[in-house]
């Protein structure tokens, strides 16, 4: 593992209290022999004064953006920055994953076995223990891989999201950088389906992180809180975009979705049942016309 220069990349904005918990468990790691990258998306809880008191710490340091460019408005920037670096591998989270204190060793221990792959994910958890069903990597192609599986511990997928993915930075190369105009929404599972298609990717089933988001139902905007209506505004506007580029069957996927969520917020949304539906219709009609870099 000597000859791997890495760089953990956690991305933040407005979640004090579980980017320090963040910052603790990766500190922790078994395996450490890595710098610590935190881009801040202009957080307004004071996030920016404790990044300020952890200067000179160790191999910490943070970047504050001028203006909150959403999830993948950060990883953009701070993979290209890990690559301005000069960093071999970068080690992407999100400021509630809590890595285990065997994450980032075994991530690793899979990278020396495999040799050429696209990306490693970790196996990520809830709070309770039970597997986080937002951040489920969706699997690959099996074939020949099933000896590999139940010897190591290697599960084939190929579209994950950032919660504990390890990249190269030869893959970011050849294949480009998360798209930021996404904000939030999808820019992960564009971006793992990219490399995906070009290089065989992995679950490492050892690897584990816990992901602290408020509930474990996945994501539904017919049952979601009143406060993340608008966000599904950039979900339906960038999986349009999405099924469009992978062609008509994808396209006709996209809409019977789209159709099937607003049945079920007809019939079963309990509050807000019109500011769903309009936040809904205002994605799909956005992403007809969104074109990004």
């Amino acid at each position: 593992m000597s000859e791997i220069k890495l760089l953990t990349l956690i991305i933040t904005y407005n979640r004090l209290p579980l980017l320090k918990e963040c910052i603790q468990a990766v500190l922790g790691q078994s395996w450490n022999s890595f710098d610590i990258l935190v881009i801040d998306n202009h957080s307004t809880d004071g996030t920016w004064k404790y990044l300020q008191t952890l200067e000179g710490k160790g191999d910490i340091s943070f970047l504050r953006l001028e203006q909150n460019t959403g999830g993948s408005g950060g990883f953009h920037i701070g993979i290209r920055e890990a690559l301005r670096r000069g960093y071999s591998h970068i080690w992407l989270m999100d400021d509630d994953t809590v890595p285990d204190i065997h994450a980032a060793e075994r991530l690793l221990s899979a990278e020396r076995l495999l040799g050429e792959y696209g990306f490693l994910v970790s196996l990520p958890v809830w709070k309770d223990g039970s597997l986080c069903k937002m951040n489920l990597p969706l699997p690959g192609q099996f074939r020949r891989e099933k000896g590999r599986i139940l010897q190591e511990g290697l599960l084939p997928v190929r579209k994950a999201t950032f919660v504990s993915m390890l990249l190269k930075a030869d893959i970011v190369r050849e294949v480009g950088l998360p798209i930021r105009e996404f904000f939030i929404w999808g820019d992960d599972q564009e971006y793992t389906e990219r490399i995906s298609k070009k290089y065989k990717c992995y679950l490492v089933l050892s690897s584990v992180v816990q992901h602290k988001t408020k509930n474990n139902l996945g994501s539904d905007i017919s049952t979601d809180s009143p406060e993340r209506i608008e966000r599904y505004y950039y979900a339906y506007r960038n999986e349009l975009y999405i099924a469009k580029r992978n062609g008509i069957l994808s396209l006709g996927f996209y809409f019977v979705r789209a159709f099937y969520s607003l049945i079920k917020i007809l019939l079963f949304s309990k509050e807000k049942k019109w500011t769903r539906v309009l936040w809904l219709f205002r994605g799909m009609i956005a992403g007809f016309f969104f074109v990004p870099q």
